[in-house]
């Protein structure tokens, strides 16, 4: 299988900060809201998720790989993903009401 077609694709997604994610949040990890409205670090990872329906999923739990132009992964028979590592740079501190793109 050749994956030339996936190279230079890109994902791009924004989300909010509210409120009520953030409040959350806190609670999974049994702390109060910060003054100034300033949130730890890692919140990060509950923003921007992607927004696929149940039957949209693949076995891992991710969207469905593909051969569509809209599949940021390619179709490779590999059932499960692993996360084995990340180098992670906060750039600035994540506000209360903040709006947030990843790509």
């Amino acid at each position: 299988m050749s994956f030339g077609a996936w190279i230079g694709r890109e994902v791009r997604a924004s989300d909010r900060l509210d409120e009520g994610l953030a409040a959350r949040w806190l609670a999974t990890f049994d702390l109060a809201r910060p003054h100034p409205p300033i949130m730890p670090q890692g919140v990060h990872f509950a923003l921007c998720t992607p927004d696929a329906s149940t039957a949209a999923l693949g076995e891992d739990g991710h969207p469905a790989r593909d051969n569509s132009p809209e599949s940021f992964l390619p179709p490779f028979p590999m059932p499960r993903r692993m996360w084995a590592s990340s180098k992670i740079a906060f750039h600035a501190p994540i506000a209360i009401g903040a709006v947030i793109e990843r790509r």
